[in-house]
């Protein structure tokens, strides 16, 4: 998806498609997780499947405030991070907390959950924008591009999950979210030289 993204050298399409294609698997993953934590499949789904939504609606609400077009690759760099985090403690942290009481450990899910959502709730928001300065027909193309990868990698989130283990899921939207990063830098890159040359021109005129 992001090489054909690529090929239309949009660089907010390229940004928002690399974004989309990442899977769901840190849903999956939480979820499963904290299966174990919460003592029951549907209380886990709940709180993690609540958490994530507010939270990510919260981020999203927020990444409004941020009219800077630069903000996004940062914004891809938080999730990236965030994901990373969650596959480095998320088994430490279950362990450490499984003795807490039930509403404790609900607390707790959430508290460990939200900061993560909040910053994975930024990017499309924020493309989106982009997309939409740059040309109107991007919006609808991105939105389309945006529920059917929802679909395809929850699913394939899923099949990876069964077959190589939810670590590797969770790798994979880490990087998903960095090689969005690194399209979106890149796409950047060209956009910048002009500029950067007309201002060298103009110090030697001058």
């Amino acid at each position: 998806l992001a090489m054909l993204a690529g090929s239309a050298a949009a660089d907010p399409r390229i940004a928002i498609a690399a974004r989309m294609a990442e899977p769901n698997p840190p849903e999956i993953v939480l979820v499963q997780r904290f299966k174990l934590y919460r003592g029951n499949p549907t209380y886990a789904l709940t709180v993690v499947l609540f958490t994530m939504l507010l939270a990510s609606g919260c981020g999203s609400l927020f990444a409004g405030r941020w009219d800077d077009a630069k903000i996004l690759p940062r914004l891809l760099a938080c999730a990236c991070a965030g994901v990373a985090l969650v596959w480095c403690t998320i088994d430490p942290f279950v362990h450490a907390t499984l003795g807490a009481s039930a509403g404790v450990r609900a607390v707790l899910a959430v508290l460990y959950v939200a900061p993560v959502a909040f910053f994975m709730g930024m990017p499309f928001p924020t493309g989106l924008r982009e997309a939409g300065r740059t040309t109107e027909s991007l919006v609808p193309w991105a939105w389309a591009v945006n529920g059917a990868t929802s679909v395809l990698g929850s699913v394939l989130a899923v099949v990876v999950s069964m077959t190589a283990g939810f670590s590797v899921s969770l790798v994979l939207a880490g990087m998903a979210y960095a090689l969005a990063y690194v399209f979106c830098v890149r796409a950047r890159a060209p956009a910048q030289l002009p500029a950067a040359a007309s201002l060298a021109i103009d110090s030697v005129v001058q």
